[in-house]
């Protein structure tokens, strides 16, 4: 069964927000006074690229957070195995990094640079098992390359597969 798909102006707009997202938490990183806001950002990168991938096959956009759950619904559309471990540590500092220690969510209080550093790590793995480049800092008009299948930031037609037809009823190839 041959696969492929138009991708959207919407999912280019997730996975811009994702490449945002890992943006941040790289200014951010090594700053022991920010390491929560590591967190939160690493989680949202994850969460963005998803869903990313989750609206350009066509799927709906749940309105979820969690990342084991969203990676679920894409897994056979990417067919790229993740370690699911590293997305329940995503998942588990993801609420724990939005509030104070105060609230009891964070027993050890503020999370360290080792967490942040951590939570760093697990998207730039999930990044280079999707073939993605988010290290060069690209306009609105830099494509992003998942397995031969093109993403694109901007809001132009984007496929998946060999050929197909777009959106536009118009053949794209490769």
């Amino acid at each position: 069964m041959q696969r492929g798909f138009c991708l959207k102006p919407l999912h280019n707009e997730w996975i811009e927000f994702a490449k945002r997202d890992y943006y941040t938490l790289k200014k951010l990183d090594g700053d022991e006074y920010l390491t929560n806001i590591v967190l939160f950002h690493s989680q949202q990168c994850i969460e963005k690229l998803f869903k990313g991938i989750m609206e350009a096959s066509g799927a709906d956009v749940p309105r979820i957070h969690n990342t084991k759950k969203l990676y679920e619904l894409i897994a056979d559309v990417i067919d790229q195995p993740m370690d699911v471990d590293d997305l329940l540590y995503i998942d588990s500092v993801y609420i724990e990094s939005r509030y104070p220690a105060s609230f009891g969510l964070l027993p050890g209080g503020q999370p360290t640079l080792k967490e942040s550093q951590k939570a760093i790590e697990i998207v730039k793995k999930i990044l280079s098992l999707l073939d993605l480049d988010f290290e060069s800092r690209g306009g609105s008009d830099e494509n992003i390359d998942i397995k031969n299948r093109r993403f694109s930031s901007r809001k132009s037609d984007v496929v998946f597969g060999t050929t197909q037809r777009c959106c536009h009823d118009r053949a794209i190839e490769k």
